[in-house]
């Protein structure tokens, strides 16, 4: 998938991460990443289970969650799959407080049990307001918790059993390698970029770490924002 790179516009996942949120009921608009969705939908090989991918920004997990966010909405709303998201990126925990679920059990307790199977997993998925989209919050855990690569891979099976598509919101900003746990495991990883904003360098270095921590199909997307489109007359 290294040659699905592609440009995308950012720009609602604020928005909707309010129509999401399990305490709020607010109407927005549809996402913006309808032609990503589409792309994964055609690029990514065909199989009876779904997919999963991680989700990384260069130089902003703020912008992991609303692309995270975003893809998700398109993918549900527009494409009628059932998706989960799942918040991968250890101490930072960023999705799980965007949509209201900070003090929710989630991923850390689901690493913990003694059966990690989709029964597991079901009684830690959160509903949103999108009948389609679930979440599985960061949960409570040190700080220090051993992040087995048989336990993700059981989550992640687990997962797309259930989910057309298993979206993981991940960070290559944090210290240490917990969470780039999901690289080698997920089936493809995004990078996200925005223009006007991201250097070329942040774009190498993230690459660079996926590449190293064992992600086998890694796929730049290039976001631009609806004021960045503005001011270059577009």
């Amino acid at each position: 998938m290294s040659d699905m790179n592609i440009r995308a516009l950012l720009g609602r996942g604020r928005e909707l991460l309010g129509r999401m949120r399990i305490d709020a009921a607010t109407v927005h608009p549809p996402g913006t990443f309808s032609l990503l969705a589409l792309r994964l939908e055609r690029d990514l090989q065909r199989k009876d289970k779904g997919h999963s991918i991680l989700i990384a920004a260069t130089d902003d997990d703020a912008t992991g969650v609303e692309a995270t966010v975003e893809l998700a909405w398109c993918l549900a709303e527009e494409l009628g799959h059932e998706v989960l998201l799942v918040d991968g990126a250890f101490d930072s925990r960023a999705l799980s407080a965007a949509l209201g679920l900070a003090e929710k059990a989630g991923l850390s307790e689901f690493l913990d049990l003694p059966s990690q199977d989709g029964a597991a997993l079901a009684s830690l998925v959160q509903p949103t307001l999108h009948e389609r989209i679930s979440v599985l919050a960061h949960g409570n855990d040190t700080g220090d918790q051993a992040i087995r690569a048989e336990s993700i891979r059981q989550l992640l099976a687990a997962a797309c059993e259930h989910h057309d598509y298993v979206l993981v919101q991940g960070s290559i900003l944090a210290e240490g390698n917990r969470s780039m746990a999901f690289s080698s495991l997920v089936e493809a990883a995004l990078l996200i970029a925005v223009e006007e904003k991201t250097t070329l360098d942040q774009v190498t270095r993230g690459q660079r770490l996926l590449n190293d921590c064992g992600a086998t199909r890694v796929a730049l997307v290039l976001a631009n924002r609806p004021d960045a489109r503005r001011r270059n007359g577009r």
